[in-house]
């Protein structure tokens, strides 16, 4: 028996299979961007209605490393975390981290006068971290007062972002109503699918029905034969029909 030859593949499917190997290449080398996107997008809803709160762009202080110090200005008080995108300054965060070292970095008021309290964060990057922060979270620390602030840090050519903190201490409550609306969602898809393919579903049960109703009915028939060819062989010899 012969074959015939492999189906030649279209323009079209050459050109698709290319797209969809750029677009998976890129969604690899930007893990770290489609995670943290991922995680806002399930979070939005649950921050819309105040269940949970959310960094917005608008929360997001740049903070240039370019310069030792740098000056940075804190408009209200409150937690902040600061993000870091620079490979250099991550590996000396975990090697600090690692060796349970004094911070890296250090924040001090304008005037000198206050210390701020820094706290090292020895977590990776998470899916509920801030995707409009490039990179991920370092330190926390907490400001009283607005103001200016001096940050001491190693200079590298790169940018570092301040953001308030959401997450210390809410990541529990976070991922509950994720997987909550999660849980939801996903129940009403299948409630929409079930009601839209319960017409096909009913004519399926009543097929099934019908065709063990017809299976029934052939296996009493086969049965009711079977027991009076047995009966009619049990009979004496005079009594049998020929």
């Amino acid at each position: 028996m012969t074959t015939g030859l492999p189906k030649q593949p279209t323009i079209g499917s050459i050109v698709l299979g290319i797209g969809l190997f750029i677009v998976a290449l890129l969604a690899f080398l930007r893990l770290p961007d489609v995670v943290k996107y991922t995680g806002t997008a399930l979070m939005y809803v649950p921050a819309k209605i105040g269940l949970i709160d959310m960094v917005r762009p608008r929360d997001v202080i740049p903070m240039s490393l370019a310069e030792n110090p740098s000056l940075v200005t804190i408009p209200s008080p409150g937690r902040y975390i600061l993000y870091v995108n620079n490979y250099d300054l991550l590996v000396v965060h975990d090697a600090v981290v690692e060796g349970n070292s004094h911070s890296w970095i250090t924040i001090q008021s304008e005037d000198l006068g206050t210390e701020v309290a820094t706290t090292l964060i020895k977590r990776g990057l998470a899916w509920y971290d801030t995707p409009f922060a490039p990179g991920r979270p370092v330190i926390t620390f907490e400001i009283d007062q607005p103001g200016t602030y001096q940050f001491t840090h190693p200079t590298r050519p790169d940018v570092a972002h301040i953001v308030p903190d959401t997450l210390t201490g809410q990541e529990s409550r976070i991922t509950f109503w994720v997987l909550a609306e999660i849980a939801l969602i996903g129940g009403a898809i299948i409630y929409v699918v079930r009601k839209r393919t319960a017409s096909r579903r009913q004519l399926r049960s009543k097929v099934l029905a019908e065709n063990r109703a017809r299976v029934e009915e052939a296996r009493k028939r086969i049965e009711k034969r079977t027991e009076e060819r047995r009966r009619e062989e049990d009979q004496p010899y005079w009594k049998k029909k020929h």
